[in-house]
């Protein structure tokens, strides 16, 4: 491995981490905890008015929560 690679590899690594960029991951990690607090706040209100369908609000939420998390942390990333 030469100098040129070593140069070539870090100039990459810097242009990743570019103001743009790190601007739209932090503005889409606001938006999926924003869309996940809503979505929280929606089942909890849910709850209230059919207590006993509680632990399938639950349930489906939390699998909507944990959906969201990773598929759009996974979008996040490899879409910027």
């Amino acid at each position: 491995m030469n100098n040129k690679d070593i140069v070539s590899d870090l100039a990459v690594v810097i242009d990743m981490f570019n103001g743009y960029v790190l601007l739209l991951l932090v503005l889409g990690g606001l938006m999926i905890w924003a869309l996940n607090w809503g979505i929280r706040h929606l089942s909890a209100s849910l709850m209230d008015k059919l207590p006993t369908r509680r632990f399938l609000i639950l349930q489906i939420s939390t699998l909507i929560s944990f959906t969201l998390y990773i598929v759009g942390t996974i979008a996040l990333v490899v879409g910027v």
